[in-house]
Parts: structure tokens; C-alpha cells; sequence
């Protein structure tokens, strides 16, 4: 117990003596700086400007140089602030990666990109057409072979009797009959039929009387033939036209057409042009070549 006494004496005295003793003097930063030596002469006063001191510092600009700051410790040199463009000898910059030139890239591609879907444009086109030049010809060919198609396939004097050819000549009766070469049948509309005693035949022909079929819902099937009609008026002509018949001066002619309508519904007309020939034997009809193309056109 006694000892425990002697020692709490004991830590109250060195509190005490701690306590009064003076605090031991701080190193700050200002303290451990050297002693800066005055650029004054000897024998001048002291100058009062306070400018390059703690507070208020002296700052030099000089263009061209690295900036330096004096703040009446010893000079530090910065380093000059980063400006965005760089210098051509510096770093250079290439000039496809700039913006504008970037641009022009995208405009170019663009440009390009044009061109090759225009080309590839016209080529589908020209490719488009071929193969619709091509789907028309061969269904015109499959229609072509299919639909009806009436030819001439005999033309005569019809049977008067024992007549004569002067006889034949003055009032002629004409057998004209039409064969269907096609492969589908033909509804015929219309027939006209002309006898003329001419030396030649004018460029348009001439038909003086178009008649209708009068057999509703006939047809002429594939491989059949069809008789024209005879006209209710039949030509008559002079002696002096059949002496020039005979005799080469005028020449007899027989044109006409047939129209009909095919399995579409579409309408064609079968036109033809026969002369009468003179022969040793007696007579034949037969095609001019040199009669105008209008008398034989069909369609």
C-alpha cells in the first residue's frame, strides 16, 4: 500500500515539472529558409516596394522563353500550357484524318455508291426488257401457232353449164373458197368480193359491197374450208371488155377478204388478189406480184 502512494506521488511531480517547462521551439518553413541577400548598394535606402516578397510576389512575362516565376525563392520554370493544335514540325497531323478531308472520304463513298446502284440499275433494265422481248415473241409464237388462220385455197368460174369463156367472161360467177390452216376454229364476220375488168388495179382497193355472214354461231373448224357467198348483182361486161381480156389489153381481176374472230375474241381479216391468165389451153387464175400490196395485206 505504501508503495502504491510513493508512485502516484511520484507521476503527479513529473505532470507538475512537465508542465512548467517552456514549449520547444517549431522549424517552420519560412524559419529554414536561407537568409536572402539584398541586391541594395551600400549607402542607398532601403527600397519600400514590397513587390517580390511573400506578399506581394513579382511576376516577369517574357515572350518567346519558357516562363519563369520569381517569388523571392529560387526561380522554377513551368512548363508552357498544351494548346489543342499542334505544330506542323512538331506532330504533324495527317491530312486524311482531318474533318474536311474526312468529309470529302464520305462524300466520295457516297458518290460512288451511286454510281454503282445506277449501273447496276440500268443493267437490271436493259436485262428486264430482254427478257420481256423475249416472253412476247414466244407467246406471240404460241398464240401465233394456235390461233386460226384462213388461206385462200381455191378460186374458179363457178358452174354455169356448157358455156363458152366469152360466156364465162360477159357475167361472170366466181367460186372462192377459204381453208382454215391454223389449229383452232374461226368465227367468220365479214366477206366482200369484187370482179373487175381493168388493164390495172388502183392502189387502194375497192369494195363495193361488205356482208355480213348470215350463219349465226358458225365456225370453220381446223382443216375445214369455207365458200364465200355469191353476191345477189353480178358484173357484166361489153364485148369490147372481153376482147381485150382475150387479147391481153385489160386483164380480169378478182379481190375480196374474209374477216373473222379467233378463239380470243381478236379480229383478222384475210385479204387476196387473183387475175385471170390466159394460156394455151384456156385460161388459170393465178397471183400478180405486181398488184399493189394493199390487196393482199393481213392481219
Amino acid at each position: 500500500m505504501r508503495a502504491a502512494w510513493i508512485a502516484l506521488a511520484l507521476l503527479i511531480a513529473c505532470n507538475v515539472w512537465a508542465a512548467s517547462q517552456p514549449p520547444a521551439p517549431t522549424t517552420s518553413k519560412e524559419q529554414s529558409r536561407p537568409p536572402q541577400k539584398t541586391a541594395q548598394s551600400k549607402g542607398q535606402p532601403a527600397n519600400k516596394d514590397q513587390r517580390g516578397t511573400e506578399d506581394r510576389p513579382l511576376f516577369v512575362r517574357v515572350s518567346g522563353v519558357p516562363i519563369v516565376e520569381v517569388q523571392g525563392r529560387p526561380q522554377a520554370e513551368q512548363k508552357p500550357a498544351q494548346t489543342t493544335n499542334k505544330k506542323d514540325d512538331d506532330t504533324p497531323q495527317q491530312w486524311w484524318l482531318r474533318p474536311d478531308a474526312l468529309t470529302a472520304w464520305g462524300t466520295l463513298g457516297l458518290f460512288v455508291v451511286g454510281l454503282a446502284t445506277a449501273i447496276v440499275f440500268i443493267c437490271q433494265s436493259i436485262l428486264l426488257r430482254r427478257q420481256v422481248r423475249e416472253m412476247v415473241k414466244a407467246t406471240n409464237v404460241a398464240i401465233g401457232v394456235q390461233i386460226p388462220r384462213l388461206l385462200l385455197s381455191h378460186l374458179d368460174f363457178g358452174d354455169v353449164g356448157a358455156a363458152d369463156l366469152d360466156a364465162k367472161l360477159q357475167s361472170p360467177k366466181i367460186d372462192a373458197r377459204v381453208r382454215n390452216y391454223g389449229n383452232t376454229f374461226a368465227i367468220p364476220k365479214f366477206q366482200a368480193m369484187e370482179i373487175v375488168c381493168v388493164d390495172s388495179l388502183p392502189d387502194e382497193p375497192q369494195y363495193s359491197a361488205i356482208l355480213p355472214i348470215p350463219f349465226a354461231g358458225m365456225t370453220i373448224e381446223k382443216g375445214d374450208e369455207w365458200t364465200f357467198v355469191e353476191s345477189t348483182e353480178r358484173r357484166l361486161f361489153s364485148k369490147k371488155d372481153i376482147d381485150a381480156v382475150k387479147s391481153g389489153k385489160k386483164f380480169l381481176w378478182v379481190y375480196g377478204f374474209i374477216g373473222y374472230m379467233d378463239f380470243l375474241d381478236a379480229f383478222h381479216q384475210r385479204r387476196f388478189c387473183q387475175r385471170l391468165y390466159m394460156v394455151m389451153n384456156g385460161y388459170t387464175f393465178g397471183e400478180d406480184r405486181g398488184a399493189p400490196k394493199k390487196y393482199t395485206e393481213s392481219y
